[in-house]
């Protein structure tokens, strides 16, 4: 289970910067062997306080990952996940992405073009196409409830629409669904033309993953 946190540290010289990150880091996820830590600065500087994005992942599932790429004669630099490609691609700083397929959900809640929350679940086994809308739901509960809890300085706005995407958006009930929690469903706003048998939905992870780290 990878874990998030934005952390807001003091000013200070920037070469003192990662020690100091890695250390709150440490303290607000706790962790002692197994797991790859990361991250970046979001904002701050000078004399005002830094405000840095931390990441916590667990090795064993990354580097699994990495070593079926390498075993392919794939060299990846960047390794990303549907939910937050979407947010970057959507162009809605307050959002809820969900991207639901047939093999998991992973959803993502971006308040100020910043993801508070970020959730992936693979399901156990392969289900029908209303059962994985109720899961989708079920993990939209618990996203929502995540990002109040640990987040209650930064509610997401009542007019941050839900940004749905992958194989299952076509869905009318997962749809239905996610308009009676009383918020619009959008599909993701990218200006670019798809091929006829590939709606924006299920390329809009892709195109999100080719922007990052784009200036």
């Amino acid at each position: 289970q990878a874990a998030w946190r934005v952390l807001t540290l003091p000013p200070l010289p920037q070469r003192y910067l990662e020690a100091a990150a890695l250390r709150e880091g440490q303290r607000l996820m706790p962790a002692t062997e197994g797991v790859y830590r990361s991250w970046g600065v979001l904002g701050g500087g000078g004399a005002e306080p830094w405000q840095v994005y931390a990441l916590l992942v667990p090795r064993a599932p990354l580097y699994t990952f990495v070593r079926g790429l390498d075993q392919a004669g794939l060299r990846p630099q960047v390794v990303d996940l549907h939910g937050l490609a979407v947010v970057r691609a959507a162009h809605h700083r307050d959002c809820i992405a969900v991207h639901a397929g047939d093999e998991g959900v992973e959803i993502a809640i971006a308040v100020g073009g910043l993801p508070l929350v970020v959730r992936s679940t693979l399901w156990a086994a392969m289900l029908g196409a209303g059962a994985a809308a109720q899961r989708v739901m079920e993990e939209l509960e618990r996203a929502l409830r995540i990002a109040q809890i640990e987040f209650p300085s930064r509610p997401l706005p009542a007019a941050a629409p839900v940004v749905l995407s992958g194989a299952l958006a076509h869905r009318e009930d997962l749809r239905h669904s996610l308009e009676a929690t009383g918020r619009s469903v959008v599909a993701p706003q990218i200006g670019v033309r798809c091929p006829a048998d590939r709606g924006i939905e299920l390329l809009a992870s892709g195109i999100g993953c080719s922007l990052c780290g784009a200036a």
